[in-house]
């Protein structure tokens, strides 16, 4: 056919193609590796997301309890301690008590503003690490 020039067109035409697989083996050795890759890869982002959960809980559960230190500073220890000092004042002008106890009762109160104010910043402290295990700020 090639040899004749009105049939050259025909023998450029004709023509077979064969997939033979030769590197089969090859070929699923690599996707399984692939595989196990992947698979491995989910494993790990499963355990980074468990490692966040948690440190969310823990953050929250810290600012939970810090919050709670500090309503009860608010609510009850401050107030309670003013009112010692309003009655031990009230006592000592009434000469019932001396000096020394109205001097005490500001003692004690100042003490529990300073450590009131240590517990609001522990507050704040933690929920900034919630916020950073969150990644943003919470309302």
């Amino acid at each position: 056919m090639g040899n004749v020039t009105d049939n050259r067109d025909l023998a450029t035409m004709v023509g077979v193609r064969m997939n033979l697989p030769v590197y089969r083996g090859r070929r699923e050795g690599a996707m399984a590796e692939a595989e196990a890759r992947l698979v491995q890869r989910k494993a790990e982002l499963t355990r980074l997301m468990d490692q966040v959960n948690l440190q969310v809980q823990e953050a929250y559960a810290r600012a939970q309890k810090s919050e709670k230190s500090v309503r009860l500073y608010q609510d009850t220890i401050l107030p309670a301690a003013e009112k010692n000092v309003k009655s031990a004042e009230a006592a000592y002008l009434n000469t019932k008590v001396p000096f020394l106890s109205l001097v005490e009762a500001q003692r004690n109160a100042v003490n529990l503003r300073d450590r009131y104010y240590e517990v609001l910043a522990d507050y704040f402290r933690r929920r900034a690490e919630l916020d950073r295990a969150v990644g943003g700020r919470i309302p």
